[in-house]
């Protein structure tokens, strides 16, 4: 059955190098494949797993300027079988400097 999950805020360092949300959870194994830029806009596919099962999505934002709206498609596969399926809807803005972590300069990102 179908419900609406409440929107919750997420903060996340996006760099030239990482220019896609993290979507994992703590504990999983994820790779990302596919990814593409077309203009403003990239996409990608990304596979992850942990004890639970597997999650296959596919998702695409768009930048502008210094926020970015987009969505993603994800597939989730228990052990069990059973599937459930999440549609994402992303909405960022920045809000700061990205901090650098240890070993690395802030002009890297």
């Amino acid at each position: 059955m179908p419900f609406a999950m409440p929107a919750t805020k997420h903060n996340q360092c996006i760099t030239k190098k990482e220019i896609f949300p993290d979507s994992s959870q703590k504990g999983q194994d994820c790779s990302m494949s596919e990814q593409k830029v077309s203009g403003n806009t990239v996409t990608w596919r990304m596979r992850c797993k942990d004890k639970e099962g597997t999650t296959e999505g596919e998702g695409r934002i768009t930048y502008a300027g210094k926020s970015y709206e987009g969505m993603m498609k994800a597939r989730m596969t228990e052990k069990g079988g059973d599937v459930m399926e999440m549609n994402i809807q992303y909405k960022a803005r920045h809000t700061g400097p990205c901090k650098s972590p240890p070993g690395k300069r802030a002009d890297d990102y």
